[in-house]
């Protein structure tokens, strides 16, 4: 990705999200402290009224408009980018480079930060390559988004019910097995995670 790109690329997180850390934009936009702070000066000089919000701990604009909606929902975002995980160990070079944009992009119209529950997922990589229902791990990592960004969630449960779930305080709990405790309205819902269908933003 040249300078240019990874200047939108930065311009693009920064209208997605509330605030964005320093470490962040280095990974997402796979560049050097020294270079973010040189991109956001240039952003900046480019009439793009830029601030570092000290309560939030990121960079975020100023006349953004924080009511705006993903582009996709953040459970979508993470079928995609592990879709394209797959994919990118099974094509060229060159199509390797257009994955890794595509990556960068998907990630950056978050308002979550998943990468970061998404590269601890990645390096488990052998335990899911090989698999061949991958809807346990995908429920697993979805969760773990979910509590991350305290999302609200639509959970099915493999008898067929349905229920819209608050992951805001929610955890993940292991007594024999993984559990989800979700607090939902003054009582705390417990949900085996061997038990939940599919988990979708709610």
């Amino acid at each position: 990705m040249d300078k240019f790109s990874k200047i939108l690329l930065l311009i693009n997180l920064l209208y997605h999200r509330q605030a964005v850390s320093v470490s962040e934009i280095k990974r997402i936009c796979h560049i050097s402290e020294r270079t973010v702070y040189r991109y956001i000066n240039v952003i900046s000089a480019a009439h793009f009224p830029v601030t570092f919000d000290h309560r939030m701990g990121g960079y975020r604009l100023l006349t953004k408009n924080q009511n705006h909606l993903d582009k996709f929902g953040f459970d979508e975002a993470i079928l995609l980018v592990l879709a394209l995980d797959l994919l990118f160990e099974r094509v060229n070079k060159d199509y390797k480079s257009i994955i890794k944009n595509m990556v960068a992009k998907i990630m950056a119209d978050q308002e979550s930060a998943i990468e970061t529950v998404l590269e601890g997922f990645r390096q488990t990589r052998y335990r899911w390559e090989k698999a061949e229902d991958l809807s346990r791990m995908l429920t697993d990592l979805i969760i773990r988004c979910g509590i991350q960004g305290s999302k609200k969630m639509r959970v099915t449960l493999k008898s067929g019910s349905d229920r819209q779930i608050d992951l805001n305080g929610a955890i993940m709990s292991f007594d024999r097995t993984w559990h989800l405790q979700a607090n939902d309205v003054n009582k705390m819902d417990t949900f085996a995670i061997d038990d939940i269908k599919t988990v979708r933003s709610g």
